[in-house]
């Protein structure tokens, strides 16, 4: 009898439990979905927040570029230097300019028939002619940058080797702004790779989602 007993009492507590231990899983799976949309809403107001700031801060820094640029062709335009001189100094000081916390942001010439004037990393490159370059994907780069500066949107996206990768084959996602100088139809642009936003972004919902399940009291084994 009391065996009996004990064996309705466990079968009454599964069955009581059982409908509790279901609603609370679809409960913790409902949150975990409602977190995720949250976090990626999130995610991609972020992502463009941080594409913003970064296009802003490549427009302000080309146009002080330009303004180099403009500033030695004022000494020409005043006879205080011949045109080559004004040029060859304008091209210096393009090629000397650094911008960015860790001063990795860095600028270069081409002209409006695709020749390359100034590259503080490509200088053996200087004078060749680069129109009909592409990166991996099929992207014109050089074309696509004179169009940008030629139309006045500025920006591009292109494939690239970072100052530390040249001469190794190996690229990197880039996004560049460029601005027509007309006087002497050269083309100023700077860019930064942007696979640090990515991966900035990939930590970042790794380090949100890892918070949600540690909310939830759940742990993940990866």
């Amino acid at each position: 009898m009391h065996g009996k007993m004990k064996s309705l009492r466990s079968k009454f507590m599964a069955a009581f439990l059982a409908p509790i231990v279901a609603l609370s899983v679809l409960i913790i799976g409902l949150l975990l979905v409602m977190a995720n949309i949250r976090d990626q809403k999130t995610q991609e107001q972020f992502r463009a927040t941080l594409y913003e700031d970064y296009d802003n801060m490549i427009r302000v820094a080309t146009q002080l570029a330009l303004y180099e640029v403009q500033s030695a062709y004022d000494m020409y335009r005043d006879g205080r230097l011949t045109e080559d001189e004004a040029k060859a100094e304008a091209a210096a000081r393009v090629k000397k300019l650094r911008y960015g916390t860790d001063g990795s942001g860095y600028f270069w010439i081409d002209d409006t028939d695709y020749l390359l004037i100034a590259h503080p990393f490509l200088e053996r490159k200087e004078g060749a002619n680069r129109r009909d370059e592409q990166d991996p994907e099929g992207n014109y780069v050089i074309r696509n940058l004179i169009s940008a500066a030629n139309d006045a949107s500025g920006f591009s996206n292109f494939m690239w080797e970072k100052p530390e990768d040249v001469g190794t084959g190996h690229l990197s996602p880039k996004r560049a702004y460029s601005l027509k100088f007309a006087p002497w139809n050269w083309v100023i642009s700077t860019g930064n790779y942007v696979d640090n936003i990515d991966a900035y972004l990939a930590q970042r919902h790794e380090e949100s989602r890892a918070n949600t399940y540690e909310e939830l009291g759940l742990s993940i084994l990866c």
